[in-house]
């Protein structure tokens, strides 16, 4: 019984690694594909530092650092925890539509 759940969490796990390095490809070629279509210097050919990388400095240097050190402005009567706790609990309802249409097969013998 503990090799079964051991073999579920390993395929669970393993389609959880599959899908997140799927939304980062995806994400680069997306930004490859609009910087074409804008006729815009985009992922594709942006350097840094004279190092572009095919895009992937952007995607895995530029945009973390922008976005860690972008400035978050609260209104002045707004309350600091809840403006802070809202981005996170935005995509809650979307996870648990999704979760709740998954289901792990499992046989408990």
């Amino acid at each position: 019984m503990i090799i079964d759940i051991g073999i579920i969490a390993a395929k669970a796990f393993l389609v959880l690694f599959m899908v997140l390095n799927l939304a980062g490809i995806l994400g680069w070629i997306e930004r490859k594909g609009s910087a074409l279509i804008q006729d815009r210097v985009g992922a594709n050919r942006a350097s840094i530092l004279g190092f572009a990388g095919l895009g992937l400095v952007n995607t895995l240097i530029a945009d973390p650092l922008k976005f860690l050190t972008k400035e978050d402005f609260v209104p002045p009567q707004g309350d600091k925890f809840l403006h802070t706790l809202a981005p996170c609990m935005a995509p809650s309802g979307a996870m648990v539509a999704t979760l709740s249409f998954c289901t792990l097969p499992l046989r408990l013998v």
